[in-house]
């Protein structure tokens, strides 16, 4: 998730196991900066632009890894803060539930987190809230903003951490139950119109569980993306459709990007062509055509396709997007922006 969001959380579970020793100030000022940690991979870079996109939340996200290193992170912290020596357990613990916790909530996201790494290599990828979910955030950063303020620990700051986590939780599970209940209403539409769906998400669409987007794509090609709201009497939408470009991966069998996609994304890619330029994009993040993840491999080039450097096109994400997600709340003939 977002970076405010893993430093909150980062500190408030840090608070929880060693705040009673070192104060509920410091103890949220280590939490953050440990709750960070995992996503400091984002500065390494490679040389092509989809492995960067795909290696994020790798090994740094891996429950292995996070076990290897907090022994050292915590004899780390042992040294600065000598008050953390008689609870050696509990801050290597501190330092263990930190990191396992970011990479967790992390996976609830559509990006996908390799937890398994190095045993299991598939992202996990659930889905369920939007990488910027404001209510989950809240309870947390109002726990941290008082905690900053205080330097000494009382009973009042092991209830508000406790309150924090459970309710923030809560909401995660939430976004799940949500989610189950879209997806099987769009079933119902996808089935309604006939459709032979070969693999689908379901996801919440930015900042909100209460509006959702499901993007499948058919047994034939075809993308198809239904936006429905938690507030729809029954199960509804409007139906958007294009090709997942068939004919366009046909003339590129070989090509490595696209098969490195393809596992990411667990099939939910497209390609098209834009001004001549074979585009690849994520389906999961975005609403088309502007996806947040999108690369030009090559160009036309007569009845074939020239590949060239592969480079990572920006995406023009528009306010536009925001405002319909907030219409389609409550309207659910209203199709999505193009």
């Amino acid at each position: 998730m977002d970076s405010l969001t893993q430093f909150v959380l980062g500190s408030a579970v840090t608070a929880a196991v060693i705040g009673p020793v070192v104060g509920p100030r410091r103890a949220v000022l280590i939490g953050g900066v440990l709750g960070t940690l995992p996503d400091l991979d984002v500065f390494i870079r490679y040389d092509d632009p989809i492995d960067s996109y795909i290696e994020h939340r790798g090994p740094s996200h891996a429950f292995l890894v996070h076990t290897l290193v907090a022994p050292v992170l915590g004899e780390l912290l042992i040294r600065l803060d000598r008050r953390l020596g008689d609870i050696r357990l509990r801050t290597w613990l501190a330092v263990w539930l930190t990191l396992v916790t970011h990479a967790i909530i992390d996976a609830m996201t559509t990006y996908g987190t390799r937890l398994f790494w190095p045993f299991f290599d598939e992202p996990v990828s659930v889905s369920s809230i939007f990488i910027i979910d404001p209510l989950y955030t809240l309870p947390l950063l109002v726990a941290v903003m008082l905690a900053l303020f205080r330097g000494i620990w009382s009973a009042f700051f092991r209830r508000i951490f406790t309150t924090a986590l459970v309710v923030s939780s809560l909401y995660m599970g939430w976004s799940v139950v949500a989610q189950q209940v879209m997806a099987r209403d769009a079933a119902v539409v996808f089935a309604a119109a006939g459709e032979d769906i070969a693999v689908s998400e379901t996801q919440p669409l930015p900042f909100n569980t209460l509006v959702w987007r499901t993007i499948a794509v058919t047994t034939d090609g075809e993308v198809l993306t239904l936006a429905g709201s938690l507030l729809d009497p029954e199960p509804a939408g409007v139906i958007q459709r294009f090709t997942q470009g068939g004919t366009l991966r046909a003339m590129l069998p070989d090509s490595a990007a696209i098969g490195k996609v393809d596992h990411f994304t667990s099939g939910l890619y497209a390609l098209r062509e834009q001004d001549g330029v074979v585009l690849l994009s994520d389906l999961r993040m975005g609403l088309h055509p502007d996806y947040v993840f999108t690369f030009a491999l090559g160009r036309r080039n007569g009845d074939g396709i020239m590949p060239e450097v592969i480079t990572r096109i920006p995406s023009d994400r528009r306010l536009k997007d925001a405002a319909w997600i907030w219409q389609r709340l409550t309207d659910p003939t209203l199709a999505p922006p193009q």
